[in-house]
């Protein structure tokens, strides 16, 4: 036998209120690069490309634009040094112990190479781009 539905109460579906949750993914590598003293690096054509350098291979950096890591946020700065392009900067930070990334823009009039020790925090700044070393790529996480 079949039931009857009684049309002579309405329903009363409940409601609610959207909500929207924003959830940044992680940076992907879009594609890999050697980064030699010919390769350009043009910010923000170039963010999320992997580069790696020709002296060293196995030490893959991945392009943030806009982006910097500071002191103030808890980088640690193994040294600066001058450098004419983020691709010189990223060699020089694949070729220095300890290194784990590397920030690049003018400082001072003068442009700049930051090698890092430590990332810390970052903070968005449209003049730099770093590169952080890719330890999945690298086989250095474990």
């Amino acid at each position: 036998m079949q039931r009857k539905s009684d049309s002579s109460s309405p329903t009363t579906l409940p409601t609610s209120t959207p909500t929207t949750t924003r959830i940044l993914p992680l940076p992907v590598a879009s594609e890999t690069l050697s980064a030699s003293t010919t390769t350009s690096i043009l910010c923000p054509e170039s963010n999320l490309t992997l580069y790696t350098s020709p002296t060293r291979p196995s030490k893959p950096f991945l392009l943030l634009c806009g982006r910097d890591y500071h002191s103030a946020q808890g980088a640690i700065d193994l040294r600066s040094i001058e450098t004419g392009s983020m691709s010189e900067c990223i060699t020089r930070c694949a070729e220095t112990e300890g290194c784990v990334g590397a920030g690049w823009g003018e400082h001072g009039g003068v442009l700049t190479c930051w090698l890092k020790a430590v990332l810390g925090g970052w903070h968005v700044s449209s003049e730099w781009c770093v590169a952080v070393l890719d330890e999945d790529v690298a086989g250095l996480k474990r």
